[in-house]
């Protein structure tokens, strides 16, 4: 229901659609953060997309992307992460297809999950 659970010998946990944070309330609060998003549509073997944190984390997380979809041509996207800092992340996509058929004239839709902590 997304109330925070009972403290006692385990950790108190909240859990929400898109989070969920484990702690008693005292000191820093581990922290998980999930969504789903889109990268622009480029024709390019490369897009970009920037992501804001619905939370800010207090130091820089740990964040993983999943692609959900191929670029034309068939090749699976590389996620590559140019940036993470404690507010959000950059992702961009590449083909990696030397023969040059592969690209983004689609969107290419991802999910990511990062975690890491936030003040209490």
């Amino acid at each position: 229901d997304g109330a925070a659970g009972a403290a006692g010998t385990n950790a108190a946990v909240t859990v929400t659609a898109s989070s969920l944070k484990v702690g008693s309330g005292t000191g820093d609060l581990f922290f998980i953060q999930a969504a789903s998003d889109s990268a622009p549509a480029t024709g390019a073997k490369n897009t970009t997309k920037n992501v804001t944190f619905g939370t800010a984390f207090k130091t820089t997380p740990y964040v993983i992307v999943v692609p959900l979809v191929a670029a034309q041509g068939g090749v699976m996207p590389i996620p590559i992460l140019s940036t993470i800092n404690t507010t959000g992340f950059t992702v961009q996509f590449g083909t990696n297809d030397d023969n040059g058929a592969a690209s983004f004239v689609n969107s290419c839709d991802f999910n990511w999950i990062a975690f890491g902590t936030i003040a209490s």
